[in-house]
């Protein structure tokens, strides 16, 4: 189907599945991500989290953007 649409209309179709919608949920769990990381330099037994959603619900991508702000 994409191979089917004009130039313009597959970089439109990309940007909007590659977009980041920061809503009130996610933006709770990115913080605790970042209290997370946080947490990491006092050293010490470690806290850890589950993700846990539907299929397609953005875990992988909350999980993309997390890390991609705190490159290696």
């Amino acid at each position: 189907m994409n191979a089917m649409l004009p130039e313009n209309s597959r970089s439109q179709l990309v940007k909007f599945r590659n977009c980041f919608v920061k809503h009130a949920a996610l933006i709770k769990a990115m913080n605790s991500l970042h209290r997370l990381k946080n947490n990491q330099l006092l050293g010490g037994e470690q806290q850890c989290m589950l993700l846990v959603g539907d299929t397609g619900s953005g875990k992988s991508k909350l999980i993309t953007e997390f890390a991609s702000e705190f490159p290696s």
